[in-house]
């Protein structure tokens, strides 16, 4: 009996103890798999300034010097009437309109010198030629006829002996000027902070590529800085050759007087036509955007 009962406690603790080795080795005795991760995000940077500052033109001029003063060029020796800003021979601005970028955007962009959507550049010119003013002449009798011109249908034509007519309107051929290449007075310049100037540039869109020039490439990838600027001035140069560019310089100072009769000489011929609107500009105008765009 005390046999049997030593057996059955003998079989209690075997059971309670592999009870026990099962539950201590279910806790320190098991797979597991993981990982642990965090991330932050910031906005990119931009930080990008495109400016414009100063002026081109004005409504008057100095004496061969002109002074940027807010948005225009203050003058003390001509009033011009009206709100057209003006040139003349002899003008210039030496101030003149800065143009810059700055800045390190923290994102791949692209850099553009444009005309912009709404805006139109024109450049003053005068195509190559021979020029002059019909001015209406008085003191014409029948021995000077021939120094002198009559028109008819728009055609100006030298009179021929034994033609005068004191009813008749003569013309004489004034302000002559003998173009020989397209003429285009402004002298432009681009002077940018590091590097060659670059000078007597003649038509604004020579005027935009070397704005292009300045600011480098066109593509630059995140984190590259930009600090490029420039200064654009001009000039109307007199002096330098008197003998044409004087006399080219009249005739476009006679196409703003609307009462000149401004003509042309025909090719090949000795006659005359009023000027074509394709042989002139007296209109300058110059605009250009900057940008600075993220690209993908």
């Amino acid at each position: 009996m005390k046999k049997n009962k030593a057996m059955r406690l003998a079989s209690c603790l075997l059971v309670l103890t592999l009870l026990t080795a099962c539950m201590i080795s279910g806790t320190f005795a098991k797979y597991v798999s993981g990982d642990t991760t965090s991330d932050t995000a910031k906005v990119a940077k931009w930080g990008v300034t495109a400016q414009a500052s100063g002026s081109l033109f004005g409504k008057a001029y100095n004496i061969n010097t002109a002074a940027t003063d807010g948005d225009e060029i203050a003058a003390t020796s001509t009033n011009v009437s009206g709100t057209d800003n003006v040139v003349a021979p002899g003008t210039k601005n030496t101030k003149g309109l800065i143009l810059s970028i700055s800045g390190t955007p923290e994102v791949a962009n692209t850099v553009a010198a444009a005309v912009p959507k709404d805006k139109t550049n024109s450049d003053i010119f005068l195509k190559e030629g021979t020029y002059g003013v019909m001015a209406e002449a008085n003191g014409v009798t029948a021995a000077n006829v021939t120094d002198y011109y009559v028109e008819s249908s728009g055609t100006y034509t030298k009179a021929t002996n034994g033609s005068f007519n004191a009813d008749t309107t003569y013309y004489k051929l004034v302000d002559e000027a003998a173009v020989v290449n397209d003429y285009y007075p402004i002298n432009w310049k681009v002077t940018p902070k590091t590097g060659t100037a670059a000078g007597n540039i003649k038509k604004g869109t020579e005027l935009l590529t070397s704005i292009k020039t300045v600011f480098g490439s066109t593509s630059n990838n995140a984190g590259v800085a930009l600090d490029n600027s420039c200064t654009i001035t001009w000039e109307w140069p007199i002096g330098t050759d008197a003998a044409n560019n004087d006399a080219a310089d009249t005739i476009l100072g006679h196409l703003m007087n609307t009462n000149s009769k401004v003509v042309k000489q025909d090719a090949g011929a000795a006659t005359y036509q009023a000027v074509a609107d394709a042989d002139y500009s007296t209109k300058l105008a110059f605009n250009v955007e900057l940008s600075v765009t993220q690209i993908d």
